[in-house]
């Protein structure tokens, strides 16, 4: 009998050697778009198939790294742009190989519905509504102290406050931990919001937290014209509710994900206008300006990935392959400045190679790409490994996730973060991904874990819902809990 997984993988798998052909021979447009359509009718079919909720963190990374490794081949094709045609369709066979190796990892991959796995979670993981609201509760006063005190302490709110847009972008770099405090924060109210799903009661006291918290949140970001933390935050609650309410409909969430998606992706056209003029400003900008144009995503960030890998490739041809240089150096990189003997990732190098010390001075930093390092270490080989070896990993992750861990909130509001992330790892080499999400968010959840224990147990269910406790489940929608 054969495992159906593996049928869908090898359509994706032929779907991408379709495309690498149509790219090789001259056929560059029709060859993104087969890329196009195996990737997402393969993430589709998945999803459905396997009956756990719209959020899989393996899934979700061919979604992010398809939007991001086709829309600039695409785009270039269909409204001629200031690029070079042939690095962009030898970008373009790199990527399509990328996709090669991903379908390659799924081949080894078989998601089993968490209803027939039989897992359940660690006992000593378990805690209480009470820990768990007082722990999530304090963490966010935690990163809102980090971010203030980090102005208090380096520029000054008055100096701060007073700056404009550009301004902000050269202070803040001199107040990093302002993007970290907020990830922190942002940490709390997906956890606030994960354990508000799973239990039946709930105060008064905790809506008003979180409703309070989250406008707070949310305004002082678009004032800071951060995108990241905002874009944390509304995946980290959709993987949440997802993972919680186990089956919603693909179509009804595709509603909220695709206008969020739109906005997100061009908020870079005003964003500039919000920090500095304010929400009244930015109505009457966007009404006035507003155009097609800002729909295409390679001309915004969607599509500097992909740029990146567009520009290394005449320094790659000359400097020639790392050899897995960049992976070997990641535990170096990680330790803090002062003492990691001068290791720089290549998204420092990138960013001192390309762009002004002026651009720099101010935080600017256009990221990298993952196909880009895969190929600046291996060549075409490493392409397709390196790939089938992160398909395999996110995937094996993931239905070990749902088999073991699911029943805790903890682990649920753990996972949930962790989704959005995954878009920041493709658009970043390795070990600016791993040094910025340990130091920014793992880190808060031994944090949130220890800080649990300080709040008394005694009152509340278990957190684990193996052990009987039910979601919500609204009548007649069709979603299914973690017990059902």
């Amino acid at each position: 009998m054969y495992n159906t997984s593996q049928i869908r993988a090898l359509a994706y798998l032929l779907g991408a050697i379709a495309a690498s052909i149509l790219t090789a021979v001259g056929m560059p447009l029709a060859g993104a778009i087969v890329c196009v359509i195996a990737a997402f009718g393969f993430c589709y079919a998945e999803i459905t198939a396997r009956r756990a909720g719209v959020v899989h963190l393996d899934i979700f990374f061919v979604l992010a790294f398809a939007v991001y490794s086709l829309n600039v081949p695409i785009f270039v094709h269909l409204t001629p742009k200031d690029l070079s045609l042939d690095l962009v369709n030898r970008g373009l066979l790199i990527c399509t190989l990328c996709h090669f190796g991903l379908a390659m990892g799924f081949m080894f991959v078989r998601f089993v519905p968490p209803a027939d796995a039989g897992g359940r979670p660690p006992d000593r993981y378990s805690l209480t509504p009470r820990q768990m609201y007082g722990a999530s509760y304090t963490l966010f006063f935690i990163g809102l102290a980090i971010s203030f005190v980090a102005v208090v302490l380096t520029v000054g709110f008055e100096a701060y406050l007073s700056a404009g847009y550009a301004g902000r972008a050269l202070l803040k770099r001199d107040a990093g931990p302002i993007e970290i405090g907020l990830y922190v924060c942002a940490t709390s109210l997906v956890t606030i919001f994960c354990v508000r799903q799973i239990y039946q009661r709930r105060g008064r006291f905790e809506k008003i937290f979180l409703y309070s918290a989250l406008a707070l949140f949310v305004a002082y970001v678009a004032f800071l014209g951060i995108r990241r933390p905002i874009f944390l935050l509304i995946g980290g609650i959709f993987a949440g509710y997802s993972v919680i309410y186990f089956r919603p409909s693909v179509i009804k969430s595709s509603l909220i994900v695709i206008p969020a998606f739109l906005i997100l992706s061009s908020f870079a056209q005003y964003r500039q206008i919000i920090s500095s003029e304010g929400v009244e400003a930015t109505v009457n900008f966007i009404r006035d300006n507003a155009s097609i144009s800002w729909l295409d995503f390679s001309d915004n960030e969607l599509g500097a990935p992909f740029r990146t890998l567009y520009d290394e490739l005449p320094n790659i041809d000359r400097e020639g392959f790392l050899y897995g240089g960049s992976y070997v150096n990641v535990p170096a990189y990680m330790l803090p400045s002062a003492i990691n003997g001068g290791v720089e990732s290549l998204s420092m190098k990138y960013t001192e190679r390309y762009f002004d010390p002026r651009f720099i001075s101010i935080g600017g930093n256009m990221g990298y790409f993952s196909a880009t390092e895969a190929y600046y270490n291996f060549g075409y080989i490493g392409c397709v490994a390196m790939f089938a070896i992160m398909s395999f990993l996110l995937g094996k992750l993931n239905f070990w996730f749902f088999q073991n861990w699911r029943g805790t909130p903890l682990a649920i509001s753990f996972y949930s973060i962790l989704i959005p992330w995954v878009a920041f790892f493709i658009r970043l080499d390795f070990g600016s991904f791993a040094k910025s999400y340990f130091y920014s968010q793992f880190i808060c959840f031994p944090i949130l874990y220890m800080l649990a224990q300080v709040f008394s147990a005694k009152t509340g269910p278990r957190s684990s819902l193996i052990d009987g406790e039910r979601l919500r489940v609204r009548p007649g929608s069709g979603d299914r809990n973690l017990l059902s």
